[in-house]
């Protein structure tokens, strides 16, 4: 069996997070975004340090980073 996790991200979520704030709400959401981008890394990287792969993309993305990893896989003839 080969382990494979995809996540939902969020594109404005990472937007967010790295936008440059212009006024103290947006420091505020920028902050919030930060930590929610951290917090949620930091499953995603244990879950790789144990060898499950991990898709992590915005959901219009999901199919076709879907596909690709399977074709990688085998072609690595990991499947």
């Amino acid at each position: 069996h080969v382990p494979l996790c995809v996540a939902v991200g969020d594109r404005e979520l990472g937007e967010t997070a790295w936008a440059t704030p212009r006024s103290a709400d947006d420091a505020y959401r920028k902050a919030a975004a930060a930590h929610l981008l951290v917090g949620r890394a930091r499953p995603i990287q244990d879950l790789q340090r144990r060898g499950v792969h991990v898709i992590d993309a915005p959901a219009g993305e999901i199919s076709v980073q879907l596909i690709n990893k399977y074709l990688d896989l085998k072609a690595r003839q990991v499947l």
